[in-house]
């Protein structure tokens, strides 16, 4: 039998594509959010960004939460009165040092400000060793991986998962998420698919009751929205845009202990 809801809840994926360097991080971080207003705009209350979105050649715009970007991204979630998780490329540095860190992140801000963030735990060559200790070396990406996984609150949303990128490829990732019970699951992503590439989120939502949605930003990629049946109900991967559904958030009481990943047939390439 499946549970009651916790409500509906309007969502939006965008989807805003560029390649690194291409471009500057400026034009695409702007018409992000103008894509973003269109989906304020047709009532979405939750918008989410890919992977990397906010980004910008100045280390210090990167910090979290005095940097420009994320002072942008409050200006944007007051003005429209709604909540958005954005990918962000994190610069962090202790106050003494002259140079930067970096984790591949992702921040929620409301209209109330910045709220909360999650660094990307999946990002080590070493699949055991996932949690970030002094001295350790960098990983494959030249980033250092977050430590583990925690629940967001966002206005109505009182337990949302986050799952960056390759983060969605770990069964240990979705249990750690799914047993906390969350009514929503975001990923900002950079190449992720509901027919090619990583994990089936269609069939994780049917699994656990969960609605899911999938922002990204790589061009052969689709942004898109799972409802708690685990059906596609947005899906856009065409053009630059943002899409807009509802969703029934999951209840907030246990449902299942433990969730092995569910991967599409497609092997994923390398470089993912």
């Amino acid at each position: 039998m499946t549970k009651p809801s916790s409500g509906t809840l309007k969502v939006a994926a965008v989807r805003v594509v560029w390649v690194q360097n291409s471009e500057e991080p400026d034009e695409v971080v702007e018409r992000g959010f103008r894509l973003a207003a269109e989906a304020a705009a047709q009532g979405a209350k939750l918008i989410v960004f890919p992977e990397n979105f906010l980004h910008s050649r100045n280390p210090a715009d990167q910090m979290i939460p005095d940097g420009m970007l994320v002072k942008r991204t409050e200006t944007f979630a007051k003005e429209h009165s709604v909540y958005v998780v954005a990918g962000i490329i994190e610069s962090w540095k202790f106050d003494w040092r002259q140079t930067y860190d970096t984790f591949l992140s992702a921040i929620v801000v409301g209209p109330e400000g910045y709220l909360s963030k999650h660094r990307k735990v999946d990002v080590n060559m070493v699949p055991y060793d996932r949690t970030w200790k002094p001295g350790m070396p960098k990983t494959d990406m030249d980033v250092w991986p977050g430590d583990d996984f925690a629940m967001h609150k966002a206005g109505p949303i009182e337990r949302m998962g986050i799952l960056i990128c390759r983060d969605s490829n770990s069964s240990w990732a979705w249990t750690r998420v799914l047993t906390q019970n969350p009514q929503i699951i975001v990923s900002p992503n950079l190449r992720d698919s509901v027919v090619k590439y990583g994990a089936d989120f269609g069939a994780m939502a049917a699994l656990s009751g969960v609605p899911m949605v999938v922002a990204c930003g790589h061009p052969e990629s689709e942004s898109f929205i799972v409802n708690r049946r685990g059906e596609v109900v947005a899906f856009l991967n065409d053009r630059e845009g943002a899409i807009v559904a509802d969703v029934e958030l999951a209840p907030r009481d246990p449902m299942l202990v433990s969730f092995d990943v569910v991967h599409n047939s497609f092997v994923v390439p390398p470089e993912y």
